[in-house]
């Protein structure tokens, strides 16, 4: 039995298109060798497959097939080139020819088809591998190039995806970077709150702890009028004012002058200077002293009238003629003034300006004499010098020159802290303290004469016998005054030592009287709280009513107190400066470099000033100095800088000025010579032009100068120096070749 061979469209070009397309697809996975042999064994089993198609066809019939479908494929081939379904074609071709070679009838052939089928065998198989190895070389170059391009693109997509990873892992680093700074500032500000409140507890605590120690210091100086023990059992009669309208004010003040030496002034007749233009000519002096009498009478306690007093103070100064409300403190100045002004010896019926006095240059003790002197050229009175008392103002500038002026008072005037409760002593020490001026009212100095912010500092410098207090306890605010209501203790005792510089004397104080105000600046009342002369019982004045005062002083309504110098004159014991760190040295020791002895901090030394004698104490002494300079304070307290070379041993400046040699006895007394004409003494300076040295003046701080010219022709040499306010003329010993720290 004969089988068919089949037609050529039996194996169709899309079938092998179907399967060339398959192999490709397994190709992606397979290399060069792997894949001929998938190709071969592929078409094998698919030959092996058709076998039985050409089991029973002869081999006339497998030589057609071998044609048609040859013819077919090489049609196919010149339309698709060379591509794979073409090679498969002619691949399964190749396999034919070989079956056809094994067929049984292979003989039979007749010889044009045996070479037909020789030459086409071997050029279908020159073709087969030639195209496998060019195609599939092409095919690989370019799977590999493909391959390159997808892992470039693969590469690229991956490193674009690893950026965009990187992007957003920066992104959440930066978010968490700035939530951890959030979190640490608000962690921090946690902190900052936690330590601001805890400071802030500290500070209350400290405050709270201030302000109770305060207050128990202010207790403590609390104290009671009814136990003062009395000086004696007598009772003294005390007599009271009446109130005229709203003259509060004036009863106070006069029942406060009582315990000075003000009213036995007045009651002697002092001598009254009708003269002087600027006095009431004795009426104000006359009803003064018939008042006094009057409130010291023993025989009567009745409340005296003082109308008679009140219309000839208020023909001097009319606001007291009237009713209204007026200020004590006031008052007191006004009485004291024209009392002042009537026993006034000095002034004459012309007035004469006081002689103007320098403000620096000169030691403090000497300012404040010619100022004193100055003053009392027009005032004179037994007034001033109850109440009196020098008040120092000075004026510090940036170049360290200090402008002093002196003025006479008769009230100090003490401002109140914000505090609600304090001493009396605080607002002294406040008074005396460094106060910085306002830069935008300047003060020219005169000796730099720039204009500058100085610093003030006030001072009182004479003790008076009676120190009259004013707590200022009004005072404008907003275009409105109003009272400051500070509860300030004062004790009955004062100690104004070290708050009156130039007073060589203890100045202790006793509380005399007290005036109160009670009330607002609406409206208000003054009361006075007076100490007894005889008996030392405290009293309290209010117009015609008059009690012995009990309880406490009204410490938040007192105004005016007034005090009076304890008598005794006691030296005032003077700090005195711990020693310097210098080397350790005997009182007196011999220098190593030869200039003459060395004096320690507290020996007693001479100088020859002129032909006088002069003793000090040394104060310090500049080792770095060449040679040795010393400052020393002379007996009236001032200081001065001074060579070592010109300072002797007590008792040993006459002698060391002139000295006696020993005479021998065997020895004949020669005739002595005629003496010589002494020659003219030449001035050896210590420092040379343009050398820079330090200049001390007699207060305030050194300051580097250069020296700009010498004049020998004095001895000691005197100097023209260059501060930074200008040229000033000096002499040696207030020259000095380093600062004295």
């Amino acid at each position: 039995m004969h089988h068919s061979i089949g037609t050529p469209h039996d194996y169709t070009m899309a079938d092998l298109t179907v399967y060339d397309r398959d192999c490709i697809d397994i190709s992606a996975e397979m290399t060069y060798d792997q894949y001929i042999g998938y190709i071969k064994d592929s078409v094998n089993k698919e030959f092996d497959g058709r076998k039985d198609q050409f089991a029973g066809a002869t081999v006339t019939q497998i030589v057609a097939f071998l044609k048609r479908q040859g013819l077919e494929v090489q049609e196919q081939g010149r339309v698709n080139k060379v591509d794979w379904v073409y090679w498969h074609a002619f691949r399964f071709i190749v396999c034919m020819l070989e079956h056809l070679r094994t067929h049984r009838d292979y003989k039979k052939i007749g010889p044009k088809d045996r070479t037909y089928v020789n030459t086409f065998g071997a050029e279908a198989m020159e073709l087969c591998e030639s195209n496998v190895s060019n195609r599939l070389t092409t095919f690989f170059e370019t799977r590999q190039a493909k391959a390159l391009i997808a892992k470039e693109e693969a590469d690229k997509a991956a490193a674009e995806e690893r950026e965009k990873w990187a992007q957003h892992e920066a992104v959440l680093q930066e978010r968490n970077r700035i939530r951890q700074l959030r979190q640490q500032e608000l962690e921090q500000r946690k902190r900052d709150k936690a330590k601001a409140r805890a400071e802030e507890l500290q500070r209350k605590k400290e405050r709270e702890a201030e302000i109770r120690k305060r207050q128990a210091m202010v207790a403590a100086l609390r104290w009671e009028f009814h136990l003062v023990k009395p000086k004696s059992t007598r009772q003294q009669p005390r007599r009271g004012l009446v109130n005229l309208g709203n003259t509060c004010y004036m009863n106070s003040i006069l029942q406060m002058l009582i315990p000075t030496r003000l009213p036995e002034l007045l009651l002697t007749r002092p001598q009254i200077n009708k003269a002087n233009p600027l006095s009431s000519r004795g009426a104000v002096t006359r009803v003064a002293a018939q008042l006094f009498k009057e409130l010291k009478r023993q025989d009567t306690g009745t409340a005296l009238d003082p109308s008679f007093f009140k219309n000839v103070l208020g023909e001097r100064y009319e606001p007291f003629a009237g009713t209204s409300q007026q200020c004590a403190y006031e008052f007191l100045n006004v009485l004291l003034d024209n009392l002042h002004e009537d026993l006034n010896g000095k002034r004459g019926e012309v007035l004469v300006a006081a002689p103007e006095v320098p403000t620096s240059g000169k030691p403090v003790e000497e300012l404040a004499k010619l100022a004193l002197e100055s003053y009392e050229t027009c005032n004179k009175s037994p007034v001033m010098d109850e109440f009196g008392f020098l008040e120092s103002s000075a004026l510090t500038c940036n170049c360290g020159n200090v402008s002093r002026k002196f003025s006479m008072e008769t009230v100090l005037q003490l401002q109140l802290p914000k505090a609600t409760c304090t001493t009396l002593t605080d607002c002294i020490a406040a008074y005396g303290g460094e106060e910085q001026l306002d830069a935008e009212n300047p003060w020219r100095c005169d000796r730099c004469g720039q204009m500058s912010a100085a610093k003030k500092q006030l001072s009182m410098y004479t003790a008076p016998k009676v120190l009259t207090i004013m707590l200022k306890r009004f005072r404008n605010k907003d275009n409105f005054r109003d009272k400051i209501v500070s509860e300030v203790t004062f004790p009955q005792d004062l100690e104004m030592t070290d708050y009156i510089t130039g007073s060589p004397y203890e100045n202790k104080y006793e509380l005399v009287s007290i005036v109160n105000h009670d009330g607002s600046l609406r409206g208000g009342h003054y009361t006075a709280h007076v100490k007894g002369e005889h008996d030392g019982r405290w009293f309290h004045f209010s117009d015609t009513s008059v009690n012995q005062a009990i309880g406490t002083p009204k410490f938040t309504q007192a105004y005016v107190l007034m005090y009076k110098l304890k008598p005794g004159k006691v030296a005032r014991k003077r700090v005195v400066a711990a020693p310097q760190p210098v080397p350790s040295l005997p009182q007196v020791r011999q220098a190593e470099d030869g200039d003459g002895v060395v004096y320690a901090v507290g020996s007693d030394v001479e100088y020859m000033e002129g032909d006088k004698i002069v003793t000090a104490k040394v104060v310090f002494v500049d080792y770095e100095a060449d040679p040795i300079a010393y400052v020393i304070r002379l007996p009236d307290e001032s200081e001065r800088c001074i060579e070592g070379t010109m300072l002797f041993l007590p008792g040993q400046a006459g002698r060391a000025a002139i000295p006696t040699p020993s005479p021998t006895p065997s020895a004949p007394i020669p005739t002595p010579a005629p003496a010589p004409t002494p020659a003219p003494a030449v001035a050896h300076p210590r420092f040379s032009k343009g050398e820079h040295v330090m200049y001390i003046p007699s207060t305030g701080r050194p300051e580097p100068a250069i020296v700009k010219s010498i004049d020998v022709s004095i001895n000691p040499p005197s100097y023209v120096v260059e501060l930074r306010g200008g040229e000033r003329h000096t002499e040696e010993t207030r020259l000095s070749k380093k600062v004295f720290e």
